[in-house]
């Protein structure tokens, strides 16, 4: 595996003891990390004297299963039993690698976490067609070759395309429970949610010039969001550059080892592990073309996140998300939290802020009344230099619709 950064990011005052008690263990025990065991679990039921290698070709990848890493602390910091199953999936453009240093800091405190490649990307089968990557495609995927391998319950947390396949299929549980695995709770970091095509149709047109933050109200030009608007509105351009780069990632991810060691070459594999139709289809069928239902997600706690300087997704995004879900009346825990200075790549960008985070939601949040969460919660300052006194004047200018309690500022 990676090793993980030696480098501490600053931490803002204390505001929720719980919290900040799990911060201050994942950063006493930052220099001696205890072992964690990643290992493939995709076909370890199969006999593989039986099944031949997938085949493979230009854009295409044979196989039945996802590939699914189970991450499993040898000895956890805690002296408990395993706390329970968390499910991790990524968005576009990228692999399980995206969520592994998360990964590890929760299989240290305790937790067991199943991180898949999603159909169409890392070690996954590609399949061709733009069918092959249609929300049921995916949903169903995820079901039957990652939950499997859960006991009796999971709690699921999804980063962009990945946000909104944890709510599909929970609000899918929900629905029918038709699930063996029963989902305790859902948590999005930076979900694509769109009230209608024509709204994720002109927030693509955007993305070059997004607008980072509600509290920075100057366009900024984005590379990145620039990147996923030429890749998903020019079909032509797109194939031609997946097929010279993405197709051609040997050449690409021995550079990136000489250039930057091990940790630069897994984010190089991570973004060009794909195919065309998967990138191009997962984003016109599960982004842009369904529409996600909040109302079957009543029953459940659901915490949603997003990066303040996101440069591919709008954090209006997960605002509207939020608000959605405020107009089911329950009793269970939602709240929306805002990590300030973090961009789109949160789980890679800061691990330690987006494993705090996960960490108090699976331990705390997700089983409290709405009313009884900590309004503030104190988590490090992601990649941001803003200072305690410019985040309460950031927060006391806001509009009395984002001035909501269950918003904070992170």
């Amino acid at each position: 595996g990676v090793p993980f950064s030696r480098r501490r990011e600053a931490r803002c005052p204390m505001g929720s003891v719980e919290l900040q008690q799990i911060g201050d263990r994942l950063l006493a025990s930052s220099e001696r990390l205890p072992a964690v065991t990643k290992r493939s679990v995709s076909l370890e039921d199969d006999d593989d004297d039986v099944l031949p290698p997938p085949a493979a070709g230009f854009h295409f990848r044979g196989g039945s299963r996802l590939a699914v890493y189970r991450y499993r602390a040898e000895k956890t910091s805690v002296e408990s039993p395993p706390r329970g199953t968390v499910v991790l999936l990524h968005g576009l453009l990228a692999s399980h690698l995206t969520w592994d240093r998360v990964a590890r800091r929760l299989s240290a405190e305790g937790w067991t976490v199943l991180a898949p490649d999603l159909l169409g990307f890392g070690e996954s089968p590609w399949p061709r067609g733009s069918r092959s990557y249609d929300v049921d495609a995916h949903v169903g995927r995820v079901v039957e070759d990652v939950l499997c391998h859960a006991t009796t319950s999971v709690h699921l947390v999804g980063h962009s395309l990945g946000g909104i396949l944890a709510a599909e299929i929970a609000a899918r549980a929900e629905a029918n429970g038709g699930l063996l695995v029963r989902v305790l709770s859902v948590a999005t970091f930076a979900i694509p949610f769109f009230p209608s095509s024509a709204a994720a149709k002109c927030a693509l047109q955007k993305a070059p010039s997004c607008c980072c933050c509600r509290w920075q109200p100057k366009k900024k030009t984005s590379w990145r969001g620039a990147a996923v608007w030429l890749v998903l509105e020019f079909p032509v351009l797109s194939f031609v550059l997946c097929s010279l780069v993405c197709q051609q990632r040997r050449l690409w991810l021995f550079l990136a080892r000489i250039a930057g060691g091990p940790t630069l070459r897994d984010r190089v594999a991570s973004a060009l592990h794909h195919s065309y139709d998967s990138v191009v289809a997962s984003y016109r069928n599960v982004v842009e073309t369904h529409r996600l239902s909040t109302e079957k997600l009543a029953d459940l706690p659901v915490l949603v996140s997003h990066g303040a300087d996101d440069d591919v997704v709008a954090p209006a995004c997960s605002r509207n998300f939020y608000h959605a879900l405020l107009q089911r009346k329950n009793n269970k825990a939602r709240r929306f939290v805002v990590m300030d200075g973090v961009r789109h790549s949160c789980a890679e960008a800061a691990p330690e802020n987006v494993s705090r985070l996960i960490l108090w939601w699976l331990n705390t949040g997700c089983s409290a009344a709405d009313n009884e969460l900590p309004i503030a919660l104190a988590l490090g300052g992601g990649t941001g230099t803003s200072s305690d006194s410019e985040r309460q004047k950031k927060a006391s200018s806001s509009s009395p619709d984002e001035s909501d309690p269950s918003l904070v500022m992170v």
